[in-house]
């Protein structure tokens, strides 16, 4: 019995080492999660502020698709458009349309222009559209002044089809001193013609840079009922 007491007391203290090491603590599982959907984020811009080479380029491949089949002047234009004003907000194949850029309601860019001959022989591409209520008694003077205005008395529109934003600029100035009669038409035209000869030159006058005009918050003419409205679904 002596002799076996030690022994027990040496297998009892020392029974943890004979068993093996003790296995480290495993962590806790961590629940599976879905992958985060991915989301388009903008660029980190260059540190000149400007936009990553990265997505100057995919902007730029997408502003091709759009008008790669386009004639060269025409697409010359819309990616002129295009570079001041980012991509349309809606496209087709012969046209590219902007809402609220710049100054403008709505700009439209033509895949084919209109032939017009005044002041000189160009192509209209461009059509820009101002909130503007034309007087209906004016309609006849600005259609004298211009060929390419076109105004709407319903929505309370007035606008410009031309070769440039320039020269919308300039017809969309004048149009509205005809309209508010500060100005006739035959001295609007022949002022638009001189004006036209100095964009020629490289020169931009003051009305072809901006509009000098407030524009109204809105503006429009329903017009009057003269009829009851239909019933229908009786």
């Amino acid at each position: 019995m002596v002799r076996i007491v030690p022994l027990l007391l040496v297998l009892f203290t020392s029974g943890a080492s004979l068993a093996g090491p003790v296995p480290p603590a495993q962590p806790a599982p961590v629940p599976h999660s879905r992958p985060t959907q991915l989301t388009r984020t903008a660029q980190p811009a260059t540190p000149d502020g400007s936009a990553s080479t990265a997505t100057g380029a995919a902007h730029g491949r997408d502003a091709d698709r759009l008008v790669d089949s386009w004639p060269e002047r025409s697409r010359e234009i819309a990616l002129r458009f295009i570079a001041e004003y980012g991509l349309p907000e809606e496209s087709t194949a012969s046209t590219l349309i902007w809402h609220g850029n710049g100054p403008w309601k709505r700009t439209v860019v033509y895949r084919e222009g209109a032939e017009h001959a005044f002041p000189h022989p160009h192509l209209d591409h461009v059509e820009q559209s101002v909130v503007y209520q034309v007087p209906a008694d004016r309609f006849d003077d600005l259609a004298w002044f211009d060929g390419s205005l076109q105004a709407s008395r319903t929505r309370g529109e007035l606008s410009s089809r031309c070769d440039s934003e320039a020269a919308n600029f300039l017809a969309i100035n004048l149009a509205v001193q005809v309209a508010d009669d500060r100005i006739d038409a035959p001295a609007a035209r022949a002022l638009l013609a001189e004006r036209m000869r100095m964009l020629r030159e490289g020169v931009l006058p003051k009305e072809s840079k901006v509009l000098l005009f407030q524009q109204p918050r809105r503006a429009g003419d329903p017009d009057e009922m003269v009829m009851q409205p239909q019933v229908t679904g009786l």
